[in-house]
């Protein structure tokens, strides 16, 4: 590109990077140095309480797309970009996205049930009274393909409406456990204390390989759909590649 003046091309290159102090804005100190460029009044989100929208958006794509902030970190790199905001912030990022998922998740099978209720209400095949009987499909899916992936998920979808009425998610490895037992505090009494609180939150609930999560996973929804959604599923539909 040919620039018609220097002060052209100095006026380009500071636009750019306001651009860019704006796209990522680090969460750091303002009188730091990364925030030369952010522009008095850009609202750039300065103090706690403050987050700028292309941070969780940035944080989004890459739990979208199966990735940590090592990989958002090699794309802004790659992209010549400013680095991306620091590991605390990106994980209060991933935990708030993950709280709206989980609501709208659960608001999305509710109305799901409601709707394949008032299906069978309206056919005559369920009266009101008792679990709504229904035909399901169970399918399972894993953070990566292969047996070796440690997290997966499995799913009810409703024959009748194509929708998901439930999920479980399924790990078989839990990072805080197993740092405890590398650091061999599994015999402490530290390590008790700290279970206490932990099991709330402890990521492991399936014991043997991946292979085995969609059959434990459909297992477990069964069980527990009349308590979950008023439903009882009565007919299995498979889709041919199930490992039962």
């Amino acid at each position: 590109m040919v620039w018609r003046s220097e002060r052209t091309k100095g006026d380009a290159v500071a636009m750019q990077k306001n651009v860019m102090a704006i796209l990522f804005h680090y969460s750091s100190a303002k009188e730091e140095p990364q925030h030369q460029y952010c522009p008095e009044d850009s609202n750039t989100g300065y103090g706690s309480g403050h987050s700028k929208d292309i941070n969780r958006l940035s944080v989004l794509a890459m739990r979208t797309v199966g990735k940590s902030r090592s990989a958002l970190l090699k794309f802004c790199s790659i992209m010549d970009l400013p680095a991306p905001i620091n590991y605390k912030p990106y994980t209060n990022h991933t935990e708030a996205l993950k709280e709206v998922a989980e609501k709208t998740c659960g608001d999305t099978m509710l109305e799901s049930d409601e709707e394949l209720k008032k299906i069978k209400s309206d056919s005559s095949e369920w009266d009101g009274e008792g679990p709504c009987k229904c035909a399901v499909s169970v399918d399972g899916s894993w953070a990566h393909v292969g047996y070796s992936a440690r997290n997966g998920f499995v799913s009810v979808i409703s024959i009748d409406t194509g929708k998901v009425l439930d999920y479980v998610t399924l790990s078989n490895e839990c990072k805080g456990c197993k740092k405890s037992e590398r650091e061999g505090k599994t015999n402490t009494r530290e390590f008790l204390a700290w279970f206490v609180e932990h099991d709330k939150v402890c990521t492991l609930n399936h014991e043997g390989s991946a292979k085995t999560m969609e059959a434990q996973g459909a297992v477990m929804l069964f069980r527990r759909s009349e308590e979950f959604n008023g439903l009882q599923y009565t007919t299995f539909v498979g889709d041919g590649d199930s490992i039962w």
